[in-house]
């Protein structure tokens, strides 16, 4: 991505979101530049945890320790998933 990755970002939004009037990307595009101009836009990569609820919603009566060894991390992080689908644990 070149230097001007916000410019990219709203372009790709705008073609995702077309019913978004174009005078709202505007106010998006300035509100941005006044609050962070001359900043890096960094979007944080959630897709580990979001493929690790799939697994989990996928799998509600595997026990906790098998799909934990699944899916390579703690029995407590796979309780934590199921919490966050409103599983419990």
């Amino acid at each position: 991505m070149d230097g001007d990755s916000l410019r990219n970002f709203l372009d790709l939004a705008r073609r995702e979101l077309p019913d978004v009037a174009n005078d709202v990307w505007q106010r998006i595009e300035q509100l941005a530049s006044d609050r962070f101009g001359g900043c890096y836009l960094y979007v944080n990569s959630n897709s580990k945890k979001a493929d690790r609820l799939a697994v989990v919603a996928s799998m509600p009566s595997l026990p906790t320790g098998v799909l934990a060894a699944r899916l390579g991390c703690t029995p407590r992080r796979v309780q934590q998933l199921r919490k966050l689908l409103g599983e419990g644990s």
